[in-house]
């Protein structure tokens, strides 16, 4: 039988003592003394129960108690007032033995407890109300006359308010609270309904601090008089919803969980006040970015209200709401008939129809559909006229200007406009709200088309109409006067930009505070005016504030986002970063940098950490199981697409709640955020502290370029830029670097247009790298002039440097450094320097910290695979290419056999060469240490599964076999980009592959995957889930497997960065397809480095791949350089770097 907690008993023991404090006190009548006979008989036999630790029988013993008190409670409720001291504690041990059965219940999962919770709220109001009645009963005269004046306050606060005069109606209501809180009590209802309007109206006032403050007040005063009360619930709500408006969202998300806790235990979960709880839950996590969890509470507050009786208002609004996190999402398929739907429930509400096809406008302005997003924003209008308030008729009607050449500002200036503004602010001000906004939504619009005189009219129009409604200065029209001021800005209009905008940061500072997201929009727009003006030292101060803003906002979600939300979140506000490195010429804007680039890669690489804790296993057992069934997905061919992908979507949207409850739970993920960050001055220790090593950070940028520098200035700064066109506003993409070296200050070296560098990129790559009978590489004009561009700007800067240390972004994170023409001519740059790949400078120090996991082995090699192995399920039908593409497989290249899939092809062809290189290998191994520690897998048993379970163990991976890597046609969820058009996958309504199945490894059982279980291809999702953090290298000798989708700052999203958010120190990937006989010999060479001659990992490597460059016997010879060192037979043969430069070390640069 069931037993009860010990919580349980504590709080029985603690509704005991009320229960017979208040005894004592019964009239001694028969009927009374009986009562408390019996009553004291059956908290005997409960607390015998009790005692017994059993839950049934305590359970009934309690239902037997709460009737006695009940009957106990009336007998002193009838004789009240003589006995109103009696009476409270008699409903005070009542009300504590129903706390206790309903906690007893609701831990049970007993329905019941809902009703247990509603009689509790109903009793405790009873208790409010006597008590109420109480204090008035008391009262002297002239304390009756006090509480008369302050009622009369009240009436005249809510007149001022009626006027729309907050301040007078805040000092009226205060006054008012004042007399009562002392005569009657700050408990009492008359004296907390005045109370209850002073944070309400330095909400309106824009005093969201204040307001916080005192709704802060409210809540604890309803704590302790009402409890779990559907009051408490709502003024923690109303503190959520201050907390969210001032910009504190992740502070916010704590009183709206608890709102919606404390509704599904007193309304349970069908009542409209949990929906009600639900949509703000939704909504606030929607802001945050949290689109895994918002969705899930905005769906559940549909199903609620969609079961209520006929609400369409509250129907239309929640899927409106769906609607908008789609939409948010880039899920622009899915979002536009769900807006549809929304508009047939608001077919009888003109405003809610209204504010919908606002919401259409913007979608289909994201789409630039603009013809279709201005017919919506009409119909938006439309509909507010509708509404059959002539005021609204005429405000929403005024939506262009009778004559633009003659006046821009405004038509609201007729008196007939303005009369009807003043009524509509005292009458109607939540639609003329929603006016205002469609007209500003308008106006961008038509200053996305360069309608920029319609759009200055319509920016104006709605200030005018924000300002009447919350006054001059409210965040509100803060809004309308930074809309106006870039506009003018973006015109030349600087004057009366500087105006605007010094205007709207001076109220979203007073307003908001310095942090708030909106506030950090003003600095920045502002500091762009003061860097157009000349004004370099207002401008760097101003975006320097704007970043704090925005670093501190990407810190304050992150311990409740995915992977994905903070890449698209870091993503979004990566335009400060970009502002300050276009405001500051000079070294000192690398701390920034340093900062921000890799802040996701070192958040996900704690992470690791959890894998370890035993009471979060089970969420990591199930994120890696819903990681295979995604990756496993991915590759497969529906049958019903739309089902499929529909599936898909919501697999990830599992996967994404079970990492956000990860990120929240993890003490040690939360705790990077208050780590001291590496400065530049660290970093520069740390590289004084190494042999003649140098680091090289990339960073690619879209650099601001104002009018005032449309000169010959900007040739000083990079003449590679093309000039900028007149009369607009212009961003150019730009390659920057920053050199940190061992002694000196870090030197910062424009390196010109991102354009131009990603041309020469791609050109070099094509064909000359990818190539194997191309001309010599070292001498093409592409490698020279990618030489001039990328790397003598930067070698002056690097001292005694031997060894250089790259932290690529961009298209840079696919170029292989070590490949570009040397110094001398024909030669290359490996022969000058050894070169590394560092993905996050930030991490660098960690790179040489302790293994948090003991390995059992020493190296674990996979090769020889077996691809054709069937699994325990053949599949119904063939596979097809991935991405629902079919592709014959590509005939031998004349130089043998590759390692690499451009997509899921129907067949991978057995790799012979892999066998021979693990056994190779294993030769190597076992002849310096001997066979203990080395676990070779080969044909059938190179399995995922093997791989998942031994790969945590060793020290050394090795995996030859095939890479995989997406085309680029098929786009990540962090890329899409919608541009009106409807591929089969947005009609389905998936918006994009999770960036961590577009590349991967193959192993055995590829070509016959199990339905439903392993699919033979180890996805970076997948591998990015274990703990990998004993790994000092991982050698992935397969093709491709450096490669990735691009994030800006982060580095390439693919499978060699999954292996080091996993743990891996070192990281060996490739960056093309190398023919499988040369990527065994080099491999050979390389462990014959590692472990017979004992060198550090980058030596190891560049050592191999300079004795392939040297050896006639190894490649193709292409050239002859007069400097190539007489290092093997065939010294003075030139082998392409096709065959040996593919192979890029990351990491740990000296390991082992």
């Amino acid at each position: 039988m069931k037993q009860i907690p010990r919580f349980t008993i504590l709080l029985f023991a603690l509704s005991l003592g009320f229960f017979f404090r208040a005894a004592p006190l019964l009239s001694a009548d028969e009927n009374s003394v009986e009562l408390v006979a019996r009553c004291e008989a059956a908290v005997m036999q409960w607390q015998a129960a009790i005692d017994r630790h059993l839950l049934d029988e305590s359970v009934d013993a309690s239902r037997l108690v709460i009737d006695l008190q009940r009957q106990i409670l009336q007998s002193a409720r009838d004789e009240l007032p003589a006995q109103f001291d009696f009476y409270l504690a008699a409903n005070k041990s009542y009300s504590d033995t129903l706390v206790w059965l309903a906690e007893t219940l609701e831990e049970a999962g007993d329905e019941q407890s809902l009703a247990i919770r509603q009689e509790l709220v109903s009793l405790t109001e009873s208790r409010v109300a006597a008590t109420d009645e109480h204090l008035l009963a008391s009262l002297t005269e002239q304390s009756r006359s006090e509480v008369r004046r302050a009622e009369m306050l009240y009436g005249e606060g809510e007149q001022a308010f009626g006027n729309r005069d907050l301040a007078l109606a805040l000092s009226k209501f205060s006054q008012s609270a004042e007399i009562l809180t002392e005569h009657l009590g700050a408990t009492h209802s008359t004296t907390r309904n005045s109370l209850a309007w002073i944070p309400y109206l330095h909400e309106e006032l824009g005093d969201f601090s204040v307001a916080a403050r005192e709704y802060i007040r409210e809540v604890e005063l309803k704590t302790d008089l009402l409890g779990e009360h559907l009051n408490t619930a709502k003024s923690l709500q109303c503190l959520a919803n201050v907390l969210q408006r001032s910009g504190e969202f992740s502070k916010a998300e704590s009183y709206f969980e608890r709102s919606l806790d404390m509704r599904l235990r007193v309304a349970g979960e069908s009542a409209n006040e949990t929906a009600i709880a639900h949509t703000a839950l939704g909504i606030n996590c929607m802001w945050l970015g949290n689109y895994a969890e918002a969705l899930p509470h905005l769906q559940r507050s549909q199903e609620i209200v969609s079961e209520l009786p006929y609400q369409a208002r509250a129907v239309a609004a929640n899927l409106q709401n769906i609607a908008l996190v789609l939409s948010m999402m880039g899920d622009y398929s899915r979002a536009e008939p769900m807006y549809s739907e929304a508009l047939t429930h608001a077919a009888e509400l003109p405003d809610a129809s209204g504010q919908i096809h606002d919401n259409l406008g913007l979608l289909y302005s994201a789409l630039e559909e603009f013809e279709k997003a201005e017919e919506h924003f009409h119909s938006a209008l439309e509909c507010y006229q509708n509404l059959d308030v002539d005021q609204l008729k005429i405000i929403a009607s005024a939506d262009e200007p009778t004559d633009l050449s003659n006046d821009k500002s405004s038509d609201l200036s007729n008196d007939e406009l303005r009369a009807a503004l003043d009524v509509a602010v005292l009458r109607h001000r939540e639609p003329l709200r929603k006016i205002a906004t469609v007209i500003n939504n308008l106006a961008w619009l038509y200053r996305s088309r360069d309608q920029l005189e319609h759009a200055e009219f319509l920016f104006n129009k709605s200030l005018q109409i924000n300002q009447a409604i919350a006054g001059q200065r409210r965040p509100e029209a803060a809004a309308c006067l930074d809309n106006l001021g870039w506009l003018h800005m973006e015109e030349g209009l600087f004057d009366k930009a500087a105006a605007e905008l010094e205007q709207a940061l001076a109220i979203r500072t007073e307003t908001l505070g310095t942090m708030h997201v909106e506030t950090a929009v003003s600095l920045r727009h502002l500091g762009l005016l003061k860097m157009s003006l000349g004004e370099q030292r207002q401008a760097r101060e101003l975006i320097s504030e704007c970043l704090v803003a925005r670093r501190r906002l990407l810190d304050e979600t992150a311990c409740v986002q995915n992977e994905r939300q903070q890449l698209l979140m870091n993503q979004s506000l990566r335009i400060a970063l970009d502002d300050w490195l276009s405001v500051t010429e000079d070294e000192t804007a690398y701390r920034q940098v340093l900062d921000w680039k890799g802040a996701v890669f070192l958040r996900q690489a704690s992470l690791r950490s959890v894998r370890s804790d035993p009471e979060l296993v089970p969420l990591v057992d199930e994120l890696r199981s819903i990681g295979s069934r995604i990756a496993s997905m991915a590759f497969s061919i529906p049958s019903d697409e739309t089902k499929h992908f529909a599936e898909m979507k919501s697999l990830q949207l599992d996967r994404e709640q079970l990492e956000s409850q990860l990120t929240q739970l993890s003490t040690s993920y939360q705790d990077t955020r208050q780590h001291a960050e590496l400065t530049a001055e660290d970093l520069q220790a740390f590289i004084a502290e190494q042999d003649q090593v140098a680091l090289i950070d990339f960073i690619e940028y879209s650099r601001f370029v104002p009018p005032y520098r449309r000169t010959d200035e900007t040739a000083s700064i990079s003449t590679e830029l093309p000039p900028p066109s007149g009369g607009q506003l212009d961003r150019q993409r730009c390659f920057v670097a920053f050199v940190v070296t061992a002694s000196g200050p870090v030197k910062r070296v424009e390196l010109g247009s991102a354009e131009a560098i990603d041309q020469l990129v791609d050109d070099y790559r094509a064909n000359y790298l990818q190539r194997a009978f191309a001309a010599d590489a070292a001498l093409s004009k592409t490698g020279i002039e990618l030489r001039r561009l990328l790397w003598e700007p930067l070698e002056t800067h690097l001292g005694d440097a031997k060894t250089v240390l790259i932290s690529p972004d961009g298209s840079l994170g696919k170029l292989p450094f070590a490949a570009l023409p040397g110094r001398s001519s024909g030669s290359y740059l490996i022969e000058d320097f050894a070169t590394a790949v560092i993905p996050v400078p930030q991490a660098i120090t960690h790179l040489f910290g302790d293994a948090t996991t003991e390995p059992d082995g020493m190296v674990l090699a996979f090769g020889g695979v077996d691809y054709d192995v069937a699994g325990n399920v053949p599949p119904a039908k063939p596979k097809r290419a991935f991405g629902s593409r079919t592709r014959a497989a590509p005939a031998e290249s004349p130089v043998g056999a590759g390692r690499s899939y451009e997509t899921r092809l129907a067949k991978y062809p057995y790799l012979p060469a892999t066998n021979t290189e693990v056994n190779d290998l294993k030769q190597t191994y076992e002849d310096e240490f001997g066979e203990d520690g080395l676990d070779v897998f080969v044909a059938s048993s190179a399995t995922e599964a093997e791989f998942r379970k031994q790969a945590p163990r060793h020290l050394f991976l090795h995996m030859a076999t095939h890479g995989f890597f997406a085309p680029e046609e098929l786009v990540s969820s962090l890329q899409m980009r919608h541009d009106g058009s409807r591929s089969s996958q947005s009609k389905s309504g998936f918006v994009g592959y999770d960036p961590g199945v577009l590349s991967g490894i193959v192993l055995a059982g590829a070509n016959r995957p199990i339905l439903g279980g392993d699919d033979g291809v180890l996805t970076a999702l997948e591998v990015g889930e274990l703990d990998l953090s004993a790994v000092r290298v991982a050698v992935l000798s397969a093709c491709e497997t450096g490669l990735g989708k691009a994030a800006g700052g982060e580095g390439i999203l693919g499978i060699q960065r999954a292996f080091q958010v996993a743990g891996a120190r070192t990281v060996v990937g490739s960056l093309w397809e190398v023919n499988d006989d040369k990527t065994s010999a080099l491999m050979r060479d390389f462990y014959l480095n590692l472990w017979k001659e004992q060198k550090f990992t980058l030596e190891a490597l560049h050592e191999a791949q300079l004795a392939m460059l040297y050896d006639k016997g190894r490649g193709v010879r292409i050239s002859t350089a007069d400097n190539a060192p007489d290092i093997s037979a065939g010294a003075g043969r030139r082998t392409s770097p096709h065959f040996w430069a593919a192979f890029v070390l990351s990491g740990d640069w000296l390991g082992m």
